[in-house]
């Protein structure tokens, strides 16, 4: 049975300052800043199977609120990790423990309507497109690199108000349907007699979910700062089927169902 949570790595274009909207958002705002987040990744047959740990990182964005009240955002975040796999083995079973370097790249654009309310508040259904980049490398002889490619599109709801003083807050909810993507996996680095995988997964083979709360607020002229914890969750059914060369003979390989869990927090600067 498939857990349903939240993922994230997580991403919102809610902002500060002064315009036509409330005076909740400027016309352009561009954003800076510190990303952290604990990340867990579970095959879904064998929960004994995992990577987790801490990523570190940060991201850039942008966002336009127009006074037609469109609303366009953009959002690039990098961020690294040495996670620990637990698994086993092939082809013995052993019971094996691993550290990992695993970097995580995430592009996303944005396009939505703000409907202002005389409370000051503003709601904003939006939609965009994504895509999602791991690298996950194991350091040990017994184990390879394998890289992850997911695209989806986001569809969701952006809700903004004003707090006391300068300072605002937000909240998002959003649900991300997968296109498909891909998985290399780098067999070959066990050595001699391994062949490369590449597997793919077809539109419908997952969903993602994510949401955010978000606190901001003028510090200095024209410059704010932004606080944002956040959830996210994807959830990847198994991949299609390649045939590799093994040591051992040829053999089917794909990428097992997953579920990964992210929760952290963004803290940046605006302006």
């Amino acid at each position: 049975m498939k857990k349903v949570v939240v993922i994230l790595l997580g991403v919102c274009f809610l902002f500060s300052g002064t315009s036509f909207a409330q005076d909740l958002y400027k016309t352009h705002t561009f954003g800076v800043g510190f990303n952290t987040f604990y990340i867990d990744n579970e095959e879904d047959t064998n929960p004994d199977v995992s990577w987790d740990g801490m990523m570190y990182g940060g991201y850039v964005d942008y966002a336009f609120h127009g006074s037609n009240n469109l609303m366009i955002g953009a959002d690039l975040s990098v961020t690294y990790g040495e996670l620990t796999y637990d698994g086993f083995l092939y082809p013995s079973g052993q019971k094996y423990r691993v550290d990992s370097e695993d970097w995580i790249v995430e592009i996303r654009g944005l396009i939505g309507y703000d409907f202002s309310f005389e409370s000051g508040s503003i709601l904003t259904p939006f939609t965009g497109f994504g895509s999602r980049y791991w690298n996950d490398d194991a350091q040990s002889r017994y184990a390879y690199e394998r890289e992850l490619t997911y695209y989806y599109s986001a569809f969701g709801l952006m809700y903004a108000a004003p707090m006391t003083g300068n300072w605002n807050w937000g909240i998002t909810a959003e649900y991300d349907l997968f296109w498909g993507g891909k998985v290399e996996t780098h067999l070959s680095d066990l050595g001699a007699g391994w062949s490369d995988a590449d597997n793919e997964w077809d539109v419908g083979d997952g969903y993602g979910v994510r949401g955010a709360i978000w606190f901001a607020g003028d510090v200095i002229h024209n410059v704010g700062m932004r606080i944002e914890p956040f959830v996210g969750y994807w959830d990847i059914d198994d991949s299609n089927i390649d045939i590799v060369n093994t040591p051992y003979g040829r053999a089917s390989l794909y990428e097992p169902a997953t579920t990964v869990f992210a929760a952290g927090v963004r803290v940046g600067l605006e302006f």
